[in-house]
């Protein structure tokens, strides 16, 4: 999969506030995702198939990490938008859903073990992820992204209930962001990106390489 078309797109995109070539994730989460993509193609295991809560930035990324992306999205203008950028560079492995909000309900439309990458980083983040883990959605060597875990605290503390319910049977690496990130953007907040994988399974670095 050629990951050109991103930087082809640049220009055009960059227009748009939100999208930009790198994911709206912290530094080191995306090298992770990067490198898991890319190694597990080495291995001769192919590209990931990709299930994603939101597009935006990260579709743009994803689209050219995989063999299968599953992106929802309730925002139609939004989602049109993303979906014109995808789907114009020629990235026919996509599929680009247009749901009502609130869209956890897409995750009973696939069977277990579908997704070797899950993104939960728009609506309805927590019922997104109990969904996913009610239906087995993660293959057993798989991985799971959450952006924004810094908000599990803070005013009215929104994604509470997400780490409970992945340190039960998941080991988690946390993805803090220090100063700007590749981009020069300064969050105004504390940002942190966290990627879960099953306990007892595939064991994985920081640098997103299975031990």
């Amino acid at each position: 999969m050629n990951a050109n078309w991103i930087t082809q797109v640049t220009p055009a995109f960059q227009k748009a506030s939100l999208l930009r070539a790198s994911p709206w994730m912290t530094d080191g989460s995306v090298d992770f995702l990067r490198n898991f993509c890319l190694l597990r193609q080495a291995r001769g295991n192919g590209l990931p198939r990709i299930l994603e809560f939101g597009m935006g930035a990260g579709t743009l990324f994803f689209a050219s990490h995989s063999s299968l992306l599953v992106s929802v999205e309730h925002d139609k203008a939004w989602h049109d938008s993303v979906r014109s950028i995808v789907l114009g560079a020629g990235q026919r492995h996509c599929h680009l859903l247009l749901a009502e909000a609130p869209y956890w309900g897409v995750a009973g439309s696939f069977e277990p073990a579908s997704f070797d990458i899950i993104s939960i980083d728009g609506r309805d983040r927590v019922r997104c992820l109990e969904e996913c883990l009610a239906r087995g959605l993660l293959a057993q060597d798989g991985v799971l992204v959450l952006d924004n875990t810094e908000r599990i605290r803070g005013y009215d503390a929104p994604y509470a209930a997400m780490l409970p319910l992945l340190e039960q049977d998941h080991t988690l690496i946390h993805f803090e962001q220090a100063g700007p990130d590749r981009t020069g953007w300064l969050a105004p907040h504390r940002w942190v990106t966290t990627v879960a994988f099953r306990r007892g399974q595939t064991r994985y670095t920081t640098q997103g390489a299975p031990l």
